[in-house]
């Protein structure tokens, strides 16, 4: 028992290590959705819009919505069929001729309809990327994996969204950035736990003051990439839902816009404490060796020593 709490400042090291590298390695650090609920109820008093649950799955939910215009001129040209993929939505939009509406005494006339439908799901992500939050039949049934075989995306590989870096191009350096900062954590934090390793079995002074100054600054760095982190997110919050292109129900979908934090992003709040708190351990034992050192005489004579300094002298040892 007396030599592990000898050894209890590294197994603490140790383990804030391993929660960091937990929290930066999973993706659950932010949700970006809908209130589909709220959304299912608004839409569903339209006449011309129809909300399709699966009910296979719990992931995404399908809006469908009919626009039929008329025109004099048969030949009219219409636009052409358009397919947008800005995570977390996706929406189809389908022209066709609809001459079966149109009276037989009135052939000059026609009308052409605008079939939309707009697919809604949840994206997750963390320091370096985002991911969509639906299974691998969900995105083939979608035909996502025509439009981006990854699921997730990232701005510090190939594996990105273009749009995204041409609508918000600051979001990119803020993502390489906190990933930086989240790695020079993660390096200072096992550097303080080698340094407080050779301290510890050496007694050393000097490099457990090395561990404390580390531990200190891998805290630092993990705020500014958590700090950096939200920047990022405001960029994509403030970002235009399908920016430049006719939606319906485009200001009801944004408004009803949710942002939630997943348990990476609290572990990661929760490894800047403990940071912090191995700092101040590393230094505290890093003081504490330095008094607790004994001369070579108190290893050999403890209890003349004990004996003499009662009587008010150390007989040989000034």
């Amino acid at each position: 028992m007396v030599s592990i709490c000898k050894y209890s400042t590294l197994i603490f090291a140790g383990n804030v290590t391993v929660l960091l590298i937990v929290s930066m390695s999973t993706d659950y650090w932010e949700y970006r959705g809908f209130d589909m609920d709220n959304l299912n109820k608004t839409l569903r008093r339209s006449n011309t819009t129809t909300v399709i649950i699966p009910k296979d799955t719990r992931s995404y939910i399908q809006i469908h919505h009919v626009r039929t215009k008329r025109t004099n001129n048969p030949a009219e040209a219409y636009p052409f069929n358009v397919t947008m993929y800005q995570p977390p939505i996706l929406v189809h939009k389908y022209y066709s001729h609809n001459i079966s509406q149109v009276p037989p005494d009135t052939l000059d006339n026609s009308s052409w309809a605008a079939e939309t439908t707009i697919i809604l799901f949840v994206q997750y992500g963390n320091l370096f990327r985002d991911c969509d939050n639906l299974e691998e039949g969900v995105r083939q049934r979608l035909g996502l994996l025509h439009l981006n075989p990854w699921r997730c995306y990232s701005f510090l590989t190939l594996t990105r969204r273009d749009d995204v870096v041409k609508d918000t191009p600051a979001a990119k350096y803020l993502e390489r950035a906190a990933f930086a900062f989240a790695l020079i954590c993660l390096m200072s934090m096992m550097t303080a736990c080698v340094t407080g390793a050779y301290g510890s079995f050496c007694r050393s002074k000097d490099s457990l003051m090395v561990s404390s100054a580390t531990s200190l600054s891998a805290g630092m760095c993990l705020t500014f990439a958590i700090a950096l982190f939200h920047g990022k997110c405001h960029l994509l919050r403030r970002r235009e839902l399908v920016l430049g292109h006719d939606v319906p129900f485009k200001e009801v979908i944004n408004a009803r816009r949710t942002y939630d934090y997943g348990w990476s992003f609290v572990l990661a709040w929760i490894c800047v404490a403990l940071c912090f708190v191995s700092s101040f351990v590393w230094l505290h034992k890093s003081q504490y060796l330095g008094y607790s050192k004994k001369s070579k005489e108190d290893y050999l004579f403890p209890g003349r020593l004990r004996r003499n300094v009662q009587f008010g002298y150390r007989e040989g040892f000034d």
